[in-house]
């Protein structure tokens, strides 16, 4: 929990590099508790994104899915996850939306 917690906040300072370090290192740790997977998941999903690297962020979501459709407990937090996804991205299968403010 604590290095969860750390993860987020090191995220919130923009330190995405040590945020995405701590956040791999725990999900190694977390293997076979798909809940803390998941919000470890979420963690390196959006420093994947705010570091550029796409490939990554996508390969990432893509093991989210696989997480949520095992395990039932999953599934509403995926659906959080996705949201915060089609509404900062666009990735819901629409053209992305820009703004000009």
């Amino acid at each position: 929990m604590v290095s969860q917690v750390q993860s987020e906040i090191l995220y919130f300072r923009g330190e995405f590099d040590k945020a995405l370090e701590i956040a791999v290192m725990q999900r190694d740790v977390a293997r076979g508790r798909p809940a803390d997977t998941l919000l470890l998941l979420y963690v390196i999903f959006r420093c994947y994104l705010a570091m550029g690297n796409a490939q990554e962020a996508e390969q990432c979501m893509i093991e989210i899915i696989k997480v949520s459709k095992t395990s039932p407990e999953c599934i509403a937090p995926y659906q959080v996850v996705r949201g915060w996804a089609n509404l900062t991205t666009g990735w819901s299968g629409d053209n992305p939306r820009f703004y000009d403010d």
